[in-house]
């Protein structure tokens, strides 16, 4: 701390301070307080130069204050000095204690809103697990139906093979079977589309199902720019070429299908 902000500190005004370094010529904190203790009484006016000169030529000498009395005036001071560091201490540490209040609620907040976060995050996972599995789950009814009809097929095909061997006559070819369908009419397809390790997160929109394939490919490389295809991940199916103009209906990517980036 310089010496002025300690004279400052000790409650001088201002100007008396200034006034006693430049007497003194800031020889340092003890010539500047004996000056003060000496002139502390006296009238202040900034004088001009040439003022100065004359009233240091005709004011009389001030006696000097005796030692005791000098003692006594340097001791009250510092008390005041030292009551003045002691109310900014107990100052300081208040003020500490209301930062600290400050920070531990604001630190409070901090973990409430992380709890809520990880709380929603966990419910977004929760959701989307479950999504998955309803996906895997319809696509491995739309397998097990394609197995069904193509045994059905196999069948049909080996009775007809077995009469054109036996010399029996054609029987009317009867209808094919067809792959039970899963009921409702849907307007839109849940699409989830998995990019490739460490490239993302997996991307999930809904689109109408009349929407083509390719304009959910334009929509994946707002993501992910590189060339790439999709495909199905059960059963394996790469959609290219003609795929891309057909719609996600025609597809069968009703009412969600689950797609990967290749």
């Amino acid at each position: 701390m310089s010496d002025r902000q300690t004279l400052l500190d000790m409650g001088f005004p201002e100007e008396k301070v200034a006034r006693a370094l430049r007497v003194t010529k800031n020889a340092g904190l003890q010539p500047a307080l004996d000056w003060i203790v000496e002139h502390g009484d006296d009238p202040y006016e900034e004088p001009s130069e040439a003022q100065q000169e004359q009233q240091q030529e005709q004011q009389p000498q001030k006696p000097p204050m005796s030692a005791e009395e000098k003692a006594r005036k340097t001791k009250e001071l510092m008390e005041k000095l030292e009551r003045k560091r002691e109310e900014k201490r107990l100052q300081a540490i208040e003020d500490e204690k209301a930062k600290e209040k400050v920070r531990r609620a604001t630190g409070q907040e901090m973990n409430a809103l992380r709890e809520k976060m990880a709380q929603d995050q966990l419910k977004r996972d929760l959701e989307e697990r479950k999504r998955d599995k309803e996906m895997e789950r319809l696509a491995k009814e739309r397998v097990k139906a394609q197995l069904e009809a193509d045994k059905l097929e196999r069948k049909r095909q080996e009775e007809e093979r077995k009469r054109q061997r036996t010399g029996l006559a054609v029987a009317a070819e009867p209808p094919k079977p067809s792959a039970p369908v899963v009921k409702g009419e849907y307007a839109e397809a849940r699409i989830q589309v998995r990019l490739p390790p460490g490239k993302g997160t997996p991307i999930t929109q809904t689109f109408p199902a009349t929407t083509k394939l390719s304009e959910v490919v334009q929509f994946v490389k707002q993501t992910y720019a590189a060339d790439f295809k999709l495909s199905t991940t059960f059963p394996r199916k790469t959609f290219e070429g003609p795929d891309l103009d057909k719609t996600l209906k025609e597809l069968g990517l009703c009412p969600s299908a689950a797609l990967a980036v290749i």
